[in-house]
């Protein structure tokens, strides 16, 4: 059987909205486990295990989080007097039966992601960005988020049975500032983080959002090189770009140069 050439030099991440390109120098070449992660709980190397892990969590929340529409994004705190703010699997179990329930029985298009971040003192909050919930829900706090005129909120159920929590509307928000927003709710995914929760959920989701379209592709030199110059000459629509290098985790070595660019779609 004669293995297909899966190299590739272009890596594509588009939504209705954006489209990621990433060039690389070098030809990447994926392993051939076939985007295989073994079984839970029996990696050979635990290290490197976390780290993918990492990875992963960290793609698909930024792929929720761009291919999505939202209307809400909050903070989460919980009242120890009415829930243990130390447990997060208690935490996630009990949240999770609250926005399942609500779903289920007043909203049913209630859609949610939502990332975990940890006090110094070992509590825990929540960063969530929420759709489907009806505003009749929040009271209006009155206030406006910073130097913005996005209004403020408060979920007064949720209040009543876990705790504080804050609320800015973003069901108007530009493409570029959902863009921020992604690569904020990634930021809480640490090493660490990863590390304390193994082989257990990095962060919770409803289910069938939707995702990005993502494809790999080989262009041969001059192919590289148009890419490249089509980039540029879209300028006008690039809301981010950087060059950065991959190097090899234990080592340090270069491996790859990248460069990134991220484009508003025409509508």
């Amino acid at each position: 059987m004669i293995k297909q050439n899966r190299r590739f030099n272009v890596s594509v991440i588009k939504t209705k909205e954006i489209i990621i390109t990433k060039l690389f120098e070098n030809h990447v070449r994926p392993p051939e486990n076939y985007g295989y992660t073994g079984k839970r709980g029996q990696a050979k190397n635990k290290d490197k295990s976390i780290y993918s892990s990492m990875q992963r969590a960290k793609k698909k929340i930024f792929g929720y989080t761009i291919a999505n529409n939202w209307d809400l994004w909050g903070t989460l705190t919980l009242d120890k007097i009415k829930i243990n703010r130390y447990d997060l699997d208690l935490i996630q179990s009990k949240l999770n039966k609250y926005l399942q329930n609500t779903k289920r029985r007043k909203y049913p298009n209630l859609a949610w992601l939502i990332v975990p971040e940890q006090h110094k003192d070992g509590a825990w909050h929540f960063h969530l960005l929420l759709n489907g919930l009806s505003f009749e829900e929040l009271r209006d706090t009155k206030k406006t988020y910073k130097n913005t005129e996005r209004k403020m909120y408060n979920w007064i159920d949720y209040e009543h049975k876990f705790g504080f929590n804050s609320f800015i509307d973003v069901s108007t928000v530009s493409i570029e500032e959902k863009y921020k927003i992604s690569n904020y709710l990634t930021k809480y995914i640490t090493k660490a983080f990863c590390e304390a929760r193994y082989n257990k959920k990095k962060y919770w989701s409803s289910k069938g959002l939707a995702e990005p379209n993502k494809f790999n592709t080989l262009l041969n030199y001059e192919e590289y090189k148009k890419a490249l110059n089509i980039e540029y000459m879209h300028s006008n629509d690039i809301i981010y770009q950087s060059d950065y290098y991959v190097k090899d985790r234990t080592t340090g070595e270069i491996i790859n140069k990248v460069k990134e660019i991220t484009r508003v779609l025409p509508f």
